[in-house]
């Protein structure tokens, strides 16, 4: 609970008290992320802790029964054991629990202390109060609360905490869990909503017009608004009040954000700006597909090997090239994990023989990933002084009546469509999963169309803001 409210107090409620029909299926995404948490946690209890035995239980309740069994005997760690804290009504499990013989506790000379291990490389803030959380059961129950607890990143590099640093935000969110579970109704925030509640949460939040359906309003901006009277879109548009009242907002994001809610109420597009955009010879668009932190444990669960690291590899580098009147779709595809620095030196020899072009791209992924891949292989290239990013030129130049600023959602304002419904970045990751693993080629075939898709709508977003720029007078209203 401490984790999602973190994340999603909305989500916490919708587990609680939402209709359990209204929840979307389960997405392939989440299925992956838990199969290799899994697997990375197995692999280093195996190889941290080979000593450790396994218990069978069948409750939680006898599981703690055995853990306190053998906290009094000194046993030197333990995975996945339950905690139980009943004057407080809290169950905690930790991925480990390890002894330290640096303070006694009830149970001796020694006590124990908390390490939760996650597949991420940064430790984020709700894996912080989860740990933080069950030091503080572990101490309750042992009589003695350890000054720090431990979080191992997926590379098995330990990240020490000071619980006293993090001792009074967990003591909120435990209130704020609390007064949920007392009854209090929480509105949803859109740019906090998780599986399974996405959809749900997005059809509650336009029922109620809630004020984090205007782009950039997230979670802090949207209590700040709160306070200051503006709870739904229709107070955004015809707020008028000093920007003094609403401390933490500048003059320039609160424009923003009424030319937005008017743009979403009046279901118009606004013309805001000329977009700074000139002409070339060659345009190409720009889309790549690439793992998240995919790890080699995993792969090889396929059946996959590599020589190299294979966290964070592009396997395709799509291309829309557009030339007077001449429209062609050019994939650059890995079809072994190993062939990322071929696919990046066959898209780089394409550019060397173009001259007067610039590549389009909607987002900041593509330019990160690009200098990523060009410094991981040490090649010196100037191509990405061309790159334009189309999302941040388009957010300057025009406010649309859709709830984000994402390319699915503004291409499909402009008359766009997809042709493989519920398609996104990490189901292709899971279907060139399945071809690593299976040789289909049917499965390269949809990355390929997702993919070439994805390019022709950032193209017609650069269409749409050459219109825009055609305009006169600006002001001119788009329906």
């Amino acid at each position: 609970m401490v984790l999602l409210y973190t994340v999603s107090p909305f989500n916490l409620w919708c587990d609680l008290f939402a209709p359990q029909s209204e929840k979307d299926p389960e997405p392939e995404s989440l299925k992956i992320l838990a199969k290799i948490g899994n697997l990375e946690e197995d692999k280093y209890v195996q190889e941290t802790y080979p000593q450790m035995q396994t218990i069978e239980v069948e409750t939680r309740e006898q599981g703690f029964f055995e853990v306190l069994k053998r906290c009094f005997e000194g046993a030197t760690a333990f995975h996945s054991a339950p905690l139980i804290y009943l004057p407080e009504q809290m169950l905690g499990i930790p991925d480990i629990l390890e002894k330290s013989i640096d303070h006694k506790s009830i149970f001796g000379k020694h006590h124990y202390v908390v390490k939760e291990k996650k597949t991420t490389i940064e430790p984020q803030k709700k894996h912080v109060l989860q740990a933080a959380l069950n030091n503080y059961i572990i101490g309750k129950i042992q009589g003695y609360t350890p000054p720090t607890f431990l979080i191992v990143n997926r590379n098995n590099k330990e990240f020490t905490f000071s619980y006293e640093l993090f001792a009074d935000q967990l003591q909120n969110s435990i209130a704020g869990i609390r007064n949920i579970l007392g009854g209090e109704t929480v509105t949803p925030t859109k740019g906090a909503l998780q599986d399974p509640w996405k959809s749900y949460g997005m059809r509650k939040a336009k029922e109620i017009g809630d004020i984090s359906l205007v782009s950039g309003v997230g979670q802090q901006k949207k209590e700040l608004l709160v306070r200051a009277g503006i709870r739904t879109i229709s107070d955004m548009k015809n707020a008028d009040i000093g920007l003094s009242k609403v401390k933490g907002v500048g003059m320039s994001s609160f424009v923003k954000w009424r030319t937005h809610a008017e743009a979403i109420l009046e279901d118009r597009i606004i013309p805001m700006a000329f977009p700074p955009l000139r002409p070339y010879e060659i345009e190409i668009f720009l889309d790549l597909e690439g793992t998240y932190d995919l790890s080699n444990l995993f792969l090889q669960q396929l059946g996959i090997t590599s020589s190299e690291s294979w966290s964070n590899t592009t396997y395709l580098i799509g291309t829309l090239v557009v030339q007077k009147d001449k429209r062609e779709y050019v994939p650059y595809f890995a079809a072994t994990v190993d062939q990322e620095k071929a696919i990046l030196l066959e898209f780089i020899s394409s550019l060397r023989s173009k001259q007067n072009y610039v590549i389009y791209h909607y987002g900041t992924y593509e330019k990160t990933r690009i200098n990523q891949m060009l410094e991981k292989y040490g090649i010196k290239d100037d191509f990405t002084s061309t790159m334009v990013d189309l999302s941040h030129v388009l957010k300057n130049s025009a406010m649309f009546p859709t709830y984000s600023f994402g390319l699915k959602d503004v291409a499909k304002r402009l008359g766009f469509s997809w042709s493989q419904q519920g398609m996104d970045g990490f189901l292709s990751i899971a279907h060139y999963l399945t071809y690593l693993e299976t040789q289909d080629h049917d499965e390269v075939v949809k990355i390929l169309k997702y993919n070439e898709e994805d390019c022709e709508a950032t193209c017609l977003v650069k269409d749409f803001l050459d219109s825009l720029r055609q305009q006169t007078p600006l002001g001119k209203q788009m329906r």
